[in-house]
Protein backbone atom coordinates (compact mmCIF):
# COMPACT_ATOMS: atom_id res chain seq x y z
CA UNK A 1 0.00 0.00 0.00
CA UNK A 2 1.05 3.57 -1.15
CA UNK A 3 1.99 6.01 1.46
CA UNK A 4 0.21 9.22 1.66
CA UNK A 5 2.20 12.52 1.16
CA UNK A 6 1.27 13.04 4.93
CA UNK A 7 2.62 10.10 6.27
CA UNK A 8 6.11 10.18 4.09
CA UNK A 9 5.99 13.89 5.92
CA UNK A 10 5.67 11.87 9.28
CA UNK A 11 7.90 9.51 8.39
CA UNK A 12 10.67 11.51 7.62
CA UNK A 13 10.24 13.46 10.66
CA UNK A 14 10.21 10.68 12.48
CA UNK A 15 13.85 9.70 11.39
CA UNK A 16 15.27 12.71 12.02
CA UNK A 17 14.38 12.89 15.42
CA UNK A 18 15.55 9.37 15.75
CA UNK A 19 18.60 10.62 14.30
CA UNK A 20 18.94 13.24 16.36
CA UNK A 21 18.35 11.45 19.45
CA UNK A 22 20.94 9.21 18.18
CA UNK A 23 23.60 11.41 17.70
CA UNK A 24 23.33 13.04 21.02
CA UNK A 25 23.44 9.56 23.04
CA UNK A 26 26.59 8.77 20.88
CA UNK A 27 28.53 12.18 22.14
CA UNK A 28 26.97 11.49 25.73
CA UNK A 29 28.50 8.46 25.66
CA UNK A 30 31.52 9.47 23.79
CA UNK A 31 32.13 12.84 26.44
CA UNK A 32 31.80 9.85 29.28
CA UNK A 33 34.12 7.66 27.97
CA UNK A 34 36.59 9.91 27.61
CA UNK A 35 36.13 11.32 31.49
CA UNK A 36 36.96 7.79 31.91
CA UNK A 37 40.35 7.34 30.10
CA UNK A 38 41.42 10.96 31.71
CA UNK A 39 40.46 9.26 34.69
CA UNK A 40 42.24 5.69 33.72
CA UNK A 41 45.07 7.54 32.16
CA UNK A 42 45.92 9.29 35.70
CA UNK A 43 45.92 6.24 37.95
CA UNK A 44 47.36 3.49 35.39
CA UNK A 45 50.66 5.98 34.74
CA UNK A 46 50.74 7.17 38.94
CA UNK A 47 50.73 3.76 39.41
CA UNK A 48 53.66 2.81 37.04
CA UNK A 49 55.22 5.70 38.38
CA UNK A 50 55.12 4.49 42.29
CA UNK A 51 58.17 2.30 42.46
CA UNK A 52 60.35 4.69 40.08
CA UNK A 53 63.51 4.89 42.28
CA UNK A 54 64.62 8.16 41.64
CA UNK A 55 63.38 11.65 42.02
CA UNK A 56 61.06 13.04 39.66
CA UNK A 57 62.08 16.77 40.83
CA UNK A 58 64.59 18.20 43.05
CA UNK A 59 61.60 18.35 45.95
CA UNK A 60 61.11 14.91 46.28
CA UNK A 61 64.08 13.82 47.81
CA UNK A 62 63.79 16.71 50.44
CA UNK A 63 60.60 15.12 51.44
CA UNK A 64 62.26 11.70 51.61
CA UNK A 65 65.16 13.13 53.81
CA UNK A 66 62.26 14.75 56.31
CA UNK A 67 60.33 11.72 56.60
CA UNK A 68 63.46 9.75 57.75
CA UNK A 69 64.14 12.53 60.22
CA UNK A 70 60.48 11.51 61.31
CA UNK A 71 61.37 7.78 61.27
CA UNK A 72 64.58 8.70 63.20
CA UNK A 73 63.02 10.60 65.67
CA UNK A 74 64.39 13.59 64.91
CA UNK A 75 62.77 17.36 64.46
CA UNK A 76 62.26 18.37 61.19
CA UNK A 77 62.76 22.28 61.84
CA UNK A 78 65.83 22.76 62.75
CA UNK A 79 69.03 25.57 62.35
CA UNK A 80 69.90 24.74 58.60
CA UNK A 81 73.48 23.66 57.65
CA UNK A 82 75.09 23.56 54.48
CA UNK A 83 74.32 19.93 54.17
CA UNK A 84 70.52 20.21 55.58
CA UNK A 85 68.11 23.04 54.79
CA UNK A 86 64.20 22.13 56.07
CA UNK A 87 61.79 23.31 53.51
CA UNK A 88 58.94 25.72 54.80
CA UNK A 89 56.29 23.51 54.40
CA UNK A 90 54.09 21.68 57.73
CA UNK A 91 54.47 18.29 59.01
CA UNK A 92 51.27 16.93 58.32
CA UNK A 93 52.46 15.34 55.14
CA UNK A 94 55.77 13.74 56.02
CA UNK A 95 54.69 12.52 59.09
CA UNK A 96 51.40 10.60 56.86
CA UNK A 97 54.16 9.16 54.93
CA UNK A 98 56.43 7.63 57.53
CA UNK A 99 53.57 6.03 58.63
CA UNK A 100 53.56 4.33 55.43
CA UNK A 101 56.79 4.33 54.83
CA UNK A 102 56.98 2.42 58.20
CA UNK A 103 55.78 -0.54 56.56
CA UNK A 104 56.88 -0.20 53.23
CA UNK A 105 60.35 1.42 53.59
CA UNK A 106 62.21 4.34 53.31
CA UNK A 107 61.33 4.62 49.43
CA UNK A 108 59.94 7.51 46.92
CA UNK A 109 57.16 4.73 46.73
CA UNK A 110 55.27 5.60 50.65
CA UNK A 111 55.47 9.48 49.61
CA UNK A 112 54.20 9.67 46.35
CA UNK A 113 51.41 6.82 46.99
CA UNK A 114 49.84 9.12 49.86
CA UNK A 115 49.68 12.07 47.11
CA UNK A 116 47.85 9.31 45.05
CA UNK A 117 45.40 8.54 47.44
CA UNK A 118 44.85 12.32 48.53
CA UNK A 119 44.48 12.75 44.53
CA UNK A 120 42.13 9.88 44.06
CA UNK A 121 40.05 11.26 47.13
CA UNK A 122 39.85 14.96 45.53
CA UNK A 123 38.39 13.53 42.53
CA UNK A 124 35.63 11.51 44.17
CA UNK A 125 34.50 14.79 46.51
CA UNK A 126 34.57 16.95 43.09
CA UNK A 127 32.37 14.56 41.42
CA UNK A 128 30.41 13.81 44.49
CA UNK A 129 29.80 17.11 45.30
CA UNK A 130 29.16 18.22 41.63
CA UNK A 131 26.54 14.90 41.28
CA UNK A 132 24.63 16.53 44.87
CA UNK A 133 24.26 19.83 43.50
CA UNK A 134 23.40 18.54 40.36
CA UNK A 135 21.00 15.70 41.51
CA UNK A 136 22.63 14.12 38.09
CA UNK A 137 25.95 12.21 37.37
CA UNK A 138 26.80 14.01 33.93
CA UNK A 139 28.06 16.80 35.66
CA UNK A 140 29.98 14.71 38.62
CA UNK A 141 31.46 13.02 35.67
CA UNK A 142 32.34 16.09 33.40
CA UNK A 143 34.34 17.59 36.83
CA UNK A 144 36.30 14.48 37.60
CA UNK A 145 37.26 13.99 33.93
CA UNK A 146 38.36 17.73 33.37
CA UNK A 147 40.42 17.52 36.76
CA UNK A 148 41.93 14.43 35.97
CA UNK A 149 42.96 14.83 32.29
CA UNK A 150 44.90 18.78 33.67
CA UNK A 151 47.43 15.57 35.84
CA UNK A 152 50.77 16.74 33.69
CA UNK A 153 49.42 20.46 33.80
CA UNK A 154 50.32 20.33 37.43
CA UNK A 155 54.01 18.86 36.61
CA UNK A 156 52.32 15.81 37.75
CA UNK A 157 51.71 17.44 41.22
CA UNK A 158 48.98 14.23 41.57
CA UNK A 159 51.25 11.33 42.27
CA UNK A 160 54.41 13.27 43.24
CA UNK A 161 56.21 13.14 46.76
CA UNK A 162 55.63 16.62 47.99
CA UNK A 163 52.89 18.02 49.96
CA UNK A 164 50.23 19.94 47.53
CA UNK A 165 48.10 16.83 46.51
CA UNK A 166 47.26 16.17 50.43
CA UNK A 167 47.03 20.00 50.32
CA UNK A 168 44.56 20.22 47.79
CA UNK A 169 42.62 17.58 49.68
CA UNK A 170 42.43 18.49 53.23
CA UNK A 171 41.19 22.01 51.43
CA UNK A 172 38.70 20.32 49.33
CA UNK A 173 37.63 18.34 52.20
CA UNK A 174 36.55 21.53 54.17
CA UNK A 175 34.46 22.99 50.93
CA UNK A 176 32.73 19.63 50.78
CA UNK A 177 31.65 19.74 54.17
CA UNK A 178 31.01 23.74 54.82
CA UNK A 179 28.73 23.50 51.66
CA UNK A 180 26.70 20.03 53.01
CA UNK A 181 26.91 19.67 56.64
CA UNK A 182 25.74 22.53 59.00
CA UNK A 183 25.64 19.98 62.08
CA UNK A 184 28.21 20.25 64.91
CA UNK A 185 30.14 17.65 63.67
CA UNK A 186 30.64 18.98 60.13
CA UNK A 187 31.36 22.28 61.08
CA UNK A 188 33.90 21.33 63.41
CA UNK A 189 35.51 18.61 60.85
CA UNK A 190 35.55 21.40 58.25
CA UNK A 191 37.43 24.12 60.59
CA UNK A 192 40.21 20.87 61.40
CA UNK A 193 40.73 19.86 57.97
CA UNK A 194 41.46 23.47 57.18
CA UNK A 195 43.84 23.47 60.43
CA UNK A 196 45.38 20.43 59.05
CA UNK A 197 45.82 21.80 55.68
CA UNK A 198 47.56 24.95 57.22
CA UNK A 199 50.03 22.15 58.71
CA UNK A 200 50.21 20.22 55.45
CA UNK A 201 51.71 23.47 53.86
CA UNK A 202 51.87 26.79 54.81
CA UNK A 203 48.79 28.78 56.94
CA UNK A 204 49.04 31.66 54.66
CA UNK A 205 48.11 29.01 52.20
CA UNK A 206 45.01 28.25 53.60
CA UNK A 207 44.63 31.50 54.58
CA UNK A 208 41.92 32.24 51.56
CA UNK A 209 39.70 29.36 52.00
CA UNK A 210 39.47 29.70 55.40
CA UNK A 211 38.10 33.24 55.28
CA UNK A 212 35.93 32.45 52.49
CA UNK A 213 34.37 28.93 54.53
CA UNK A 214 33.80 31.49 57.20
CA UNK A 215 32.55 34.09 55.62
CA UNK A 216 29.99 32.03 54.61
CA UNK A 217 29.35 29.93 57.55
CA UNK A 218 28.73 33.59 59.32
CA UNK A 219 25.98 33.63 56.97
CA UNK A 220 24.34 30.40 56.83
CA UNK A 221 25.06 28.94 60.21
CA UNK A 222 25.25 32.15 62.51
CA UNK A 223 26.37 31.66 65.49
CA UNK A 224 27.60 27.87 64.85
CA UNK A 225 30.92 29.13 62.89
CA UNK A 226 32.52 29.50 65.70
CA UNK A 227 32.68 25.84 66.36
CA UNK A 228 34.02 26.28 62.75
CA UNK A 229 36.80 28.87 63.85
CA UNK A 230 37.38 27.07 67.34
CA UNK A 231 38.57 23.92 65.20
CA UNK A 232 40.03 25.41 62.41
CA UNK A 233 42.63 27.67 64.97
CA UNK A 234 42.41 25.21 67.04
CA UNK A 235 44.03 22.55 65.10
CA UNK A 236 46.77 25.05 63.80
CA UNK A 237 47.45 26.37 67.57
CA UNK A 238 47.66 22.71 68.68
CA UNK A 239 50.09 21.68 65.97
CA UNK A 240 52.77 24.94 65.87
CA UNK A 241 52.63 24.67 69.99
CA UNK A 242 53.68 21.32 69.64
CA UNK A 243 56.04 21.74 67.03
CA UNK A 244 57.42 24.69 69.05
CA UNK A 245 57.89 22.51 72.16
CA UNK A 246 59.56 19.66 69.95
CA UNK A 247 62.28 21.94 68.32
CA UNK A 248 62.15 25.88 70.18
CA UNK A 249 61.29 28.53 67.33
CA UNK A 250 62.52 26.82 64.25
CA UNK A 251 58.80 25.69 63.40
CA UNK A 252 57.01 29.39 63.28
CA UNK A 253 59.94 30.17 61.73
CA UNK A 254 60.22 28.27 58.94
CA UNK A 255 56.53 27.87 58.03
CA UNK A 256 55.39 31.45 59.01
CA UNK A 257 58.16 34.10 58.95
CA UNK A 258 59.35 32.62 55.67
CA UNK A 259 56.59 32.31 53.85
CA UNK A 260 55.47 35.61 54.73
CA UNK A 261 58.14 37.31 52.88
CA UNK A 262 57.43 36.16 50.11
CA UNK A 263 55.98 38.72 47.47
CA UNK A 264 54.09 38.68 44.55
CA UNK A 265 55.90 39.50 41.74
CA UNK A 266 54.54 43.08 39.86
CA UNK A 267 56.54 41.90 36.55
CA UNK A 268 53.59 41.39 33.49
CA UNK A 269 54.57 38.34 32.26
CA UNK A 270 54.26 36.64 35.98
CA UNK A 271 51.36 38.09 36.65
CA UNK A 272 49.75 37.19 33.87
CA UNK A 273 50.88 33.55 32.93
CA UNK A 274 48.36 31.83 35.45
CA UNK A 275 45.75 33.57 33.08
CA UNK A 276 46.91 33.96 29.66
CA UNK A 277 49.23 30.72 29.75
CA UNK A 278 47.83 28.33 32.61
CA UNK A 279 44.47 28.48 32.37
CA UNK A 280 42.71 30.85 29.51
CA UNK A 281 44.12 28.58 26.60
CA UNK A 282 44.10 25.36 27.79
CA UNK A 283 40.05 25.83 29.80
CA UNK A 284 38.50 28.49 27.81
CA UNK A 285 35.10 25.71 27.25
CA UNK A 286 34.87 25.05 30.99
CA UNK A 287 35.44 28.64 31.91
CA UNK A 288 32.75 29.67 29.51
CA UNK A 289 30.15 27.01 30.74
CA UNK A 290 31.00 27.28 34.43
CA UNK A 291 29.35 30.75 34.73
CA UNK A 292 25.97 29.34 33.56
CA UNK A 293 25.41 27.93 36.85
CA UNK A 294 26.03 31.13 38.94
CA UNK A 295 23.60 32.90 36.38
CA UNK A 296 21.10 30.47 36.47
CA UNK A 297 21.13 30.47 40.40
CA UNK A 298 20.89 34.19 40.41
CA UNK A 299 17.72 34.06 38.25
CA UNK A 300 16.41 31.74 40.62
CA UNK A 301 17.07 33.93 43.55
CA UNK A 302 18.93 31.63 45.17
CA UNK A 303 21.87 33.50 47.08
CA UNK A 304 22.67 30.68 49.32
CA UNK A 305 24.74 28.86 46.47
CA UNK A 306 26.11 32.41 44.83
CA UNK A 307 27.51 33.22 48.48
CA UNK A 308 29.32 29.98 48.25
CA UNK A 309 30.27 29.25 45.28
CA UNK A 310 31.46 32.93 44.60
CA UNK A 311 33.69 32.81 47.94
CA UNK A 312 35.11 30.16 47.25
CA UNK A 313 35.87 30.75 43.68
CA UNK A 314 37.63 34.10 44.72
CA UNK A 315 39.99 32.36 47.37
CA UNK A 316 41.12 29.32 45.57
CA UNK A 317 41.97 31.70 42.87
CA UNK A 318 44.08 33.57 45.38
CA UNK A 319 45.83 30.99 46.98
CA UNK A 320 46.87 29.41 42.92
CA UNK A 321 47.61 33.38 41.61
CA UNK A 322 49.37 34.56 44.84
CA UNK A 323 51.23 31.34 44.57
CA UNK A 324 52.15 31.51 40.81
CA UNK A 325 52.84 35.03 40.32
CA UNK A 326 55.67 34.17 43.04
CA UNK A 327 59.23 33.83 40.87
CA UNK A 328 59.41 30.22 42.85
CA UNK A 329 55.73 29.69 41.59
CA UNK A 330 55.60 26.32 39.73
CA UNK A 331 52.93 24.67 38.03
CA UNK A 332 52.32 22.55 40.76
CA UNK A 333 50.54 25.80 42.84
CA UNK A 334 47.78 25.77 39.73
CA UNK A 335 46.29 22.51 41.52
CA UNK A 336 43.32 24.87 43.03
CA UNK A 337 42.37 26.46 40.36
CA UNK A 338 42.04 23.73 38.26
CA UNK A 339 39.95 21.80 40.90
CA UNK A 340 37.45 25.30 40.49
CA UNK A 341 37.87 24.76 37.05
CA UNK A 342 36.65 21.25 37.30
CA UNK A 343 34.28 21.96 39.85
CA UNK A 344 32.41 24.67 37.63
CA UNK A 345 32.62 22.68 34.54
CA UNK A 346 30.18 20.19 36.25
CA UNK A 347 27.89 22.26 37.48
CA UNK A 348 27.58 24.46 34.24
CA UNK A 349 27.46 21.51 32.23
CA UNK A 350 24.53 20.09 34.15
CA UNK A 351 22.53 23.50 34.69
CA UNK A 352 22.74 24.23 30.45
CA UNK A 353 21.81 20.88 29.49
CA UNK A 354 18.67 21.15 31.93
CA UNK A 355 18.20 24.58 30.33
CA UNK A 356 18.11 22.73 26.77
CA UNK A 357 15.67 20.39 28.07
CA UNK A 358 13.26 20.24 25.47
CA UNK A 359 12.49 17.08 23.30
CA UNK A 360 12.34 19.33 19.93
CA UNK A 361 14.99 17.91 16.89
CA UNK A 362 16.71 21.66 17.13
CA UNK A 363 17.13 21.30 20.81
CA UNK A 364 18.19 17.84 20.63
CA UNK A 365 20.84 18.42 17.85
CA UNK A 366 21.90 21.50 20.38
CA UNK A 367 22.79 19.34 23.31
CA UNK A 368 24.55 16.91 20.60
CA UNK A 369 26.66 20.22 19.71
CA UNK A 370 27.09 21.16 23.52
CA UNK A 371 28.59 17.76 24.43
CA UNK A 372 30.34 17.91 21.16
CA UNK A 373 32.20 20.81 22.32
CA UNK A 374 33.21 18.64 25.57
CA UNK A 375 34.17 16.04 24.12
CA UNK A 376 37.01 18.49 21.70
CA UNK A 377 37.96 19.68 25.23
CA UNK A 378 39.01 16.71 26.57
CA UNK A 379 40.54 16.24 22.80
CA UNK A 380 42.67 18.94 23.31
CA UNK A 381 43.94 18.28 26.58
CA UNK A 382 44.89 14.80 25.54
CA UNK A 383 48.11 13.41 26.64
CA UNK A 384 50.32 9.78 26.47
CA UNK A 385 50.54 8.50 29.91
CA UNK A 386 53.43 6.34 28.81
CA UNK A 387 55.39 9.54 28.27
CA UNK A 388 54.91 10.19 31.96
CA UNK A 389 56.22 6.87 33.11
CA UNK A 390 60.21 7.03 33.11
CA UNK A 391 61.36 4.47 30.48
CA UNK A 392 63.81 1.93 31.41
CA UNK A 393 67.07 3.91 29.81
CA UNK A 394 65.95 6.74 31.85
CA UNK A 395 66.56 4.68 34.88
CA UNK A 396 70.18 3.67 33.24
CA UNK A 397 70.58 7.22 32.81
CA UNK A 398 69.70 7.85 36.74
CA UNK A 399 71.77 4.98 37.61
CA UNK A 400 74.55 6.29 35.71
CA UNK A 401 74.31 10.01 37.19
CA UNK A 402 74.08 8.26 40.82
CA UNK A 403 77.06 5.98 40.45
CA UNK A 404 79.29 8.89 38.82
CA UNK A 405 78.18 11.31 41.56
CA UNK A 406 79.45 8.73 44.47
CA UNK A 407 82.34 7.66 42.48
CA UNK A 408 83.86 11.40 43.06
CA UNK A 409 86.94 11.36 44.67
CA UNK A 410 86.49 13.60 48.33
CA UNK A 411 83.26 15.46 49.85
CA UNK A 412 80.68 16.12 47.51
CA UNK A 413 78.34 19.71 47.35
CA UNK A 414 75.25 18.84 44.98
CA UNK A 415 72.56 21.20 45.00
CA UNK A 416 69.45 19.43 44.10
CA UNK A 417 71.01 16.12 43.94
CA UNK A 418 70.39 14.32 46.84
CA UNK A 419 68.31 12.01 45.15
CA UNK A 420 70.51 10.39 43.21
CA UNK A 421 73.39 9.79 46.45
CA UNK A 422 70.78 8.82 48.88
CA UNK A 423 72.64 5.92 51.29
CA UNK A 424 76.17 6.72 50.03
CA UNK A 425 79.09 8.54 52.01
CA UNK A 426 78.28 11.40 50.06
CA UNK A 427 75.73 13.05 52.93
CA UNK A 428 72.74 15.08 52.60
CA UNK A 429 72.52 17.90 50.05
CA UNK A 430 70.71 20.39 50.18
CA UNK A 431 67.49 21.59 48.34
CA UNK A 432 68.22 25.12 46.37
CA UNK A 433 64.52 25.84 46.51
CA UNK A 434 65.16 25.70 50.76
CA UNK A 435 68.32 27.69 50.40
CA UNK A 436 67.09 30.46 48.45
CA UNK A 437 64.16 31.02 51.11
CA UNK A 438 66.52 31.41 53.82
CA UNK A 439 68.37 34.26 51.62
CA UNK A 440 65.39 36.10 50.43
CA UNK A 441 65.42 35.13 46.66
CA UNK A 442 61.60 34.70 46.51
CA UNK A 443 61.16 38.26 48.08
CA UNK A 444 62.56 40.27 51.42
CA UNK A 445 65.54 41.39 51.98
CA UNK A 446 66.56 38.14 53.07
CA UNK A 447 67.50 36.75 56.66
CA UNK A 448 69.95 36.78 59.30
CA UNK A 449 70.07 32.90 59.20
CA UNK A 450 70.22 33.24 55.15
CA UNK A 451 73.43 35.59 55.49
CA UNK A 452 74.95 32.92 58.19
CA UNK A 453 74.65 30.21 55.29
CA UNK A 454 76.18 32.12 53.11
CA UNK A 455 79.19 33.04 55.11
CA UNK A 456 79.07 29.39 56.14
CA UNK A 457 79.46 28.23 52.42
CA UNK A 458 82.10 30.78 52.07
CA UNK A 459 83.89 29.29 54.91
CA UNK A 460 83.60 26.10 53.49
CA UNK A 461 84.79 26.72 50.20
CA UNK A 462 88.27 28.54 51.44
CA UNK A 463 88.96 25.38 53.55
CA UNK A 464 88.55 23.33 50.52
CA UNK A 465 86.21 21.20 52.62
CA UNK A 466 84.61 20.16 48.77
CA UNK A 467 86.64 18.33 46.86
CA UNK A 468 84.12 18.65 43.75
CA UNK A 469 80.79 21.48 43.78
CA UNK A 470 78.25 20.10 40.90
CA UNK A 471 75.59 22.14 39.81
CA UNK A 472 72.03 22.07 37.68
CA UNK A 473 70.98 25.30 37.92
CA UNK A 474 72.39 28.47 37.36
CA UNK A 475 72.14 29.80 41.28
CA UNK A 476 74.33 33.40 40.31
CA UNK A 477 74.78 33.55 44.38
CA UNK A 478 76.24 29.47 44.62
CA UNK A 479 78.34 30.72 40.94
CA UNK A 480 79.67 34.05 42.80
CA UNK A 481 80.19 32.44 45.15
CA UNK A 482 82.28 29.74 43.84
CA UNK A 483 84.49 32.12 41.92
CA UNK A 484 85.30 34.32 45.23
CA UNK A 485 86.74 31.63 46.72
CA UNK A 486 88.70 29.70 45.19
CA UNK A 487 86.57 27.65 42.59
CA UNK A 488 86.85 27.04 39.03
CA UNK A 489 85.19 24.94 36.30
CA UNK A 490 86.14 21.50 35.57
CA UNK A 491 83.49 21.16 32.57
CA UNK A 492 80.74 19.03 32.55
CA UNK A 493 80.06 16.16 34.33
CA UNK A 494 79.59 13.84 31.43
CA UNK A 495 81.10 14.95 27.78
CA UNK A 496 79.76 14.91 24.61
CA UNK A 497 79.63 11.00 23.24
CA UNK A 498 79.05 9.80 26.93
CA UNK A 499 76.39 6.75 27.60
CA UNK A 500 74.60 9.15 29.99
CA UNK A 501 73.19 10.81 26.34
CA UNK A 502 72.06 8.25 24.72
CA UNK A 503 69.80 6.93 27.56
CA UNK A 504 68.29 10.27 29.03
CA UNK A 505 64.83 11.70 27.51
CA UNK A 506 65.06 15.14 30.25
CA UNK A 507 64.14 13.68 33.29
CA UNK A 508 67.43 13.24 34.53
CA UNK A 509 69.62 16.55 34.67
CA UNK A 510 71.06 17.73 31.11
CA UNK A 511 73.38 20.81 32.01
CA UNK A 512 75.04 19.35 34.96
CA UNK A 513 78.29 21.51 35.93
CA UNK A 514 81.69 20.51 38.13
CA UNK A 515 83.62 22.99 40.02
CA UNK A 516 86.33 21.73 41.84
CA UNK A 517 89.30 23.84 43.43
CA UNK A 518 91.85 25.75 41.88
CA UNK A 519 95.53 25.21 41.65
CA UNK A 520 96.83 28.66 43.16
Amino acid sequence: MNMTVLDRARWARLSVERRAFAIEDVLQLAFVACCGVAVGAFVVAAVFRLGYPFPFEATEPASLEQVARVLRGQALYVAPTLQHVPMIYGPVYFYASAALASVMGVTLAPLRLVSLLASCGTLILVGWLVKRETGRWIGGVAAVGLLAIAYPLTQTAYDTARVDALFVFCLVAAIVLARTRTDVAGLLASGALVGLAGLTKVPIGAAPVAGALGLYLLVSARARVLLYAVACLGVLALGLVALRLQSGPWPTWYMLDLPSKHVINNHADLLGRFWFLDTLPRFALPLLIGPVFLLLRAVDGDRRPLLFYGLVSLSLVAVAWAARSNSGGGQNVLVPSYVLVALFFGLGLDRLLRLLGSSSTRVRALRAYVLGLCVLELALNAYNPRLLVPYRSEQWAAERLASTLVGLDGPLFALNLDGYVLGSDKGEQPLTGAVLELTGSFGGPGTDVGNQWKADFASALRQRRFSHVVLIEDCCEIHNALAENGYVAAGPLFPPGDDYWLWTSGLTPADIQVYVPSSN
